[in-house]
């Protein structure tokens, strides 16, 4: 895998946005617009055009145009946002989210998600199962830049939420089925019953499967096959005009079989656990080397008698009451309970050899309650939203199983300690315990006709308690007070101007103890901080025909937690949080539109980032050079989509492109690996009849692009270096019959 440039792609990106504003609007026949996008950003449901948050909106319908079938593909659609696999953990079973440099390497290490997810306005408390798959979903809504007066729990660099389709009072009833490559085998259905005038039922449940696309050198199935079987029952009950209760429950469960990387040369043996395999006289015949390199571009040498695999087991319950008191005065209450159950179990040196195999469950169970209340005031001058928050999360983590072969005697520069370990060597289990309490306002003001002014204050306490078995206890308390002011003018009907100043705040904690030679406690790490300048723009042009939202940030970042690996006698290396002194980040973002025809759309996107530290506090493993986390300098992406009207029919069309530079998948120099820039191009055809059913070709990496999602090099422990692997060229044929 090397290192390429693509600067004629970006400069064909470049191209495309200067050509749309260029493009003579009159050519466009009819009278079609682009769609009025409504979000709730705000806590309300208003305009995208007069909304001044950074935030990308995606219908149900702008997902499948655009090929999005689950989380790991809203990062081809959304500037800024990066979704990736957790560094050095459970490679395959979960995702980690970036906005403008900021995110989460893995769970389990006592840090708190950049990037906070929301279903149904209910946080979600883990890392482990968030691969969701797109499935009878109203909207999705990406945030971008601090979070904290909008939201009850507090997010510094961005929020994903993710709202259902909620019951409704029409019977509907659809089934859809889909097959593929690589056994793509899913089958969908969704029943809406409104079973009175007060009461409503929304069923949704589904079955989804594909096999693996990795070949096993030596011999196994191919890993990276998944199988995900998921129900929901929503319930809505109006007992009055003025009050709506809705009651879900649901259940899902991830299975992934084997993770999707690669080892590609050059292939290295670390000083640790293969160095010591390889000293042993008994392994002549199977040392750790070369052989054990990728043979292809998708092949690894396999796992051996013990299978890797990820499974999470999340059931979830809501309740959320919408009272509409008098005139705009509205309360609000979310009440959520989820259980996130993961365990997995990988194979740390990459190959069949048993040298070095990890097995770890975990349980994370957390409940919340948010009350939320919105207003207008001074004959609608004043529009606000207030709230209160608590959240409790419970973590217990199971002793973990180090699988280790028995070293060899020792060679010149291996310490005696280490001589003669046994086979299998346990951690002791851990508990952490996270009370969260929050209280929040934000509104916007209209001082003149057109010019508002914006602003919000929240205030954060963060109780965090951890136990480990064998090891100290440790309980600490955080908080915090984040704010915004701004203005926003509205310079015509179509443009809309505002500039705002934000602060955001991620609480600290401590990292999990080690079982080292000695063992290391609690090492505890401080909050971080940012204030975030941001100024955009939402402009329509031409009767609503061109759509261009520009966004600039600037961020000051201090006390940066930072995942460093450490040496540590006796494990090689161990995985830390620490505080970084102080760094700058800023970037450009353009979402665009364009009706040119009555049938024909163009879309796309840009985003450039610029990262760089400016001290490094207590950090170790960083220098001022290194480079941010899934950081990188330029995205883009450019689609187009076009509808035949048939009788009684209509044929639709769309074709999309989305690009990366390169970057690094982690901040430590010493466990990075440097991701390859790379394209994808999509494409979908849609036939659809008496409003009844519609088939659906996809293709999805049509070029058959080979690259990387995430990686990390364990060349100083334990193996060496992977890259977890994006999926190859597929296609899907999907029937759907709804009633």
């Amino acid at each position: 895998m090397t290192r390429t440039g693509n600067s004629t792609c970006a400069r064909n990106a470049l191209l495309i946005i200067s050509t749309m504003a260029a493009v003579p609007i009159s050519m466009a026949t009819g009278d079609t617009q682009l769609e009025e996008v409504i979000v709730t950003a705000q806590k309300r449901s208003e305009n995208l055009q007069s909304t001044p948050v950074a935030v990308t909106a995606l219908s149900a319908d702008a997902l499948a145009e655009q090929n999005v079938l689950t989380t790991y593909d809203l990062m081809q659609v959304t500037p800024g946002l990066e979704v990736s696999t957790q560094a050095g953990s459970n490679a395959g079973g979960s995702a980690v989210f970036f906005l403008r440099g900021m995110g989460q390497e893995r769970s389990g290490n006592g840090s708190e998600p950049a990037v906070g997810i929301y279903v149904d306005n209910i946080y979600y408390p883990s890392l482990n199962g968030t691969i969701f798959n797109i499935l009878d979903l109203q909207q999705v809504e990406v945030l971008r830049g601090p979070q904290g007066t909008y939201f009850g729990r507090n997010t510094i660099g961005g929020a994903i939420t993710y709202t259902t389709m909620k019951p409704t009072d029409q019977f509907q009833a659809s089934v859809s089925a889909a097959v593929g490559s690589f056994g793509r085998n899913d089958l969908t259905g969704l029943l809406n019953l409104p079973l009175t005038d007060i009461v409503e039922v929304r069923l949704t449940a589904g079955r989804l499967q594909t096999s693996g696309y990795v070949r096993q050198q030596d011999g196994g199935a191919p890993a990276g096959g998944t199988e995900t079987e998921l129900g929901r029952i929503q319930v809505r009950i109006k007992p009055a005009d003025s009050l709506t209760i809705d009651v879900g429950a649901g259940d899902s469960r991830q299975y992934l079989d084997g993770f999707s990387y690669s080892t590609p040369a050059p292939f290295g043996v670390g000083p640790l656990f293969p160095a010591w395999w390889n000293a042993n006289p008994l392994h002549a015949d199977d040392l750790y080397d070369s052989r054990y390199v990728s043979q292809c571009s998708y092949c690894q040498a396999g796992s051996g008698a013990h299978r890797e695999f990820s499974e999470t087991h999340t059931p979830t319950g809501t309740v959320a009451v919408d009272w509409n008191i008098a005139g705009d005065l509205t309360v609000k209450s979310f009440t959520g309970w989820t259980r996130v159950e993961n365990s997995y179990f990988n194979d740390l040196d990459e190959t069949p050899l048993p040298i070095f195999e990890n097995y770890q469950s975990s349980t994370d169970t957390a409940t919340s309650e948010e009350i939320q209340v919105n207003d207008r005031n001074f004959d609608n001058r004043l529009v606000w939203v207030g709230g209160l928050y608590y959240y409790h999360e419970y973590s217990v983590v199971s002793p973990t199983s180090y699988v280790i072969e028995a070293f060899p005697p020792p060679k010149p520069g291996i310490p005696l300690q280490l001589v003669g370990l046994p086979t299998t060597v346990p951690t002791s289990g851990a508990t952490r315990t996270t009370d969260s309490y929050a209280a929040y306002l934000n509104g916007t003001y209209q001082l003149f006709d057109k010019f508002s002014l914006l602003g919000g204050f929240r205030y954060s306490r963060d109780d965090k308690s951890a136990t480990e078995v064998g090891f100290d206890s440790i309980a600490k308390d955080f908080s915090s007070n984040t704010w915004m002011g701004g203005v926003q003018y509205q310079l015509t009907p179509d443009i809309m101007t505002y500039g705002k100043v934000s602060t955001g705040y991620r609480a600290g904690g401590f990292n999990p103890p080690s079982a080292g030679v000695p063992p290391v406690q609690f090492i505890p790490f401080n909050p971080e901080k940012d204030t975030s300048y941001e100024i955009g723009a939402r402009m329509d042009f031409f009767d609503r025909r061109l759509r261009l939202n520009p966004t600039a940030f600037y961020t000051n970042w201090t006390d940066i937690q930072v995942q460093s690996a450490l040496p540590l006698l006796g494990q090689g290396i161990v995985i830390v949080l620490q505080n970084a002194g102080k760094a700058r980040t800023s970037g450009f973002e353009l979402e665009w539109e364009a009706q040119l025809m009555r049938n024909l759309k163009l879309f796309g996107n840009v985003a450039t980032l610029s990262t760089r530290y400016e001290s490094l506090g207590t950090a170790s493993g960083i220098t001022l050079n290194s480079e941010f986390a899934m950081s990188p300098t330029l995205t883009y992406a450019a689609g187009a989509m076009y509808t035949y009207d048939l009788p009684d029919a209509k044929l639709r069309s769309s074709l999309n492109w989305s690009w990366r530079a390169s970057q690094w998948s982690n901040p430590a120099d010493a466990d990075k690996v440097t991701l390859p820039s790379y394209g994808i191009l999509n494409a979908r055809i849609e036939y659809a009849a008496d409003k009844h059913w519609s088939v659906a070709l996809t293709g999805s990496n049509l070029l058959d692009k080979l690259y990387s999602v995430g990686g990390v090099n364990y060349g100083a422990c334990c193996g060496t270096a992977l890259y977890d692997l994006g999926r190859p060229r597929e296609w899907g044929l999907t029937g759907r019959y709804s009633y």
